[in-house]
């Protein structure tokens, strides 16, 4: 069974995070995600006051992007995508993450298959995650969801309402909370527990159970208040059933 591209985030949830720790974070996961997907590597950062998101992405793997990666890109929580191209070819940085819309800015881990395109929705590139973005922004998340055909793991920021928004179907999604200073979620674990050190805290907890990073329940939607970093998780089922790709090893 073939997973493919990798995501992850950080979301600082004290003001003694600085840039640079969120940059050194930002390239372990973007480095631990890499074979996961080396056709392009993108992040965007977020001045959640503001309302700004900056988004840098080429294509290119991780090793090549992350050293060309500064502070300067850094304004806030930070995403992160590794690419391996499904639909769309990397060259165009349209079919590369993340994908800003009018509403949503999104990053996708899983594979879209018959959604059809939105009438009137102009599309920028032929990547089948901009289908799943368009449904989005189209119906909203929550109408969206059970509308997908295909897999997928997504993790997307809204500047309007300040919002933050995870959801798992299918593909890998772990989250971790770090004990006043930050919450995190990557499509592998050993990521999370790596970066314990430079936020300064000995133990990972997850948000479900103490001590323990946890791999999102099939069909949860996270959301965040980025305000008030209250948090709220509901049951959202997708009625498709991805279409697996098996290999001989």
């Amino acid at each position: 069974m073939i997973f493919i591209c990798g995501i992850a985030g950080i979301i600082p949830l004290s003001n003694e995070i600085t840039k640079e720790q969120i940059l050194e974070i930002t390239k372990i996961f973007a480095l631990e995600n890499i074979t996961r997907g080396r056709d392009a590597t993108g992040i965007a950062s977020w001045d959640v006051e503001k309302g700004d998101i900056l988004i840098c992405k080429q294509a290119e793997d991780a090793k090549e992007f992350v050293s060309n990666l500064k502070v300067d890109h850094i304004w806030g929580p930070t995403i992160v995508h590794n690419r391996a191209k499904t639909r769309g070819e990397p060259e165009d940085p349209e079919n590369n993450h993340p994908m800003f819309g009018k509403k949503y800015c999104i990053i996708h881990n899983g594979t879209v298959h018959s959604m059809k395109n939105i009438d009137d929705y102009l599309y920028k590139g032929q990547c089948d995650t901009e289908v799943l973005l368009s449904y989005i922004e189209t119906y909203g998340i929550k109408e969206a969801i059970p509308k997908i055909d295909g897999s997928a793991a997504f993790a997307i920021m809204s500047p309007d309402d300040k919002m933050f928004y995870l959801y798992k179907h299918t593909s890998p999604l772990v989250v971790a909370y770090y004990p006043g200073k930050a919450f995190a979620f990557c499509s592998t674990e050993f990521a999370l527990k790596k970066i314990t050190d430079i936020l300064g805290v000995e133990k990972v907890w997850g948000i479900f159970k103490n001590y323990t990073t946890e791999d999102l329940v099939e069909g949860q939607l996270f959301s965040m208040n980025m305000k008030t970093f209250d948090t709220t998780i509901e049951q959202i089922e997708v009625s498709n059933k991805p279409i697996y790709n098996y290999y001989n090893k």
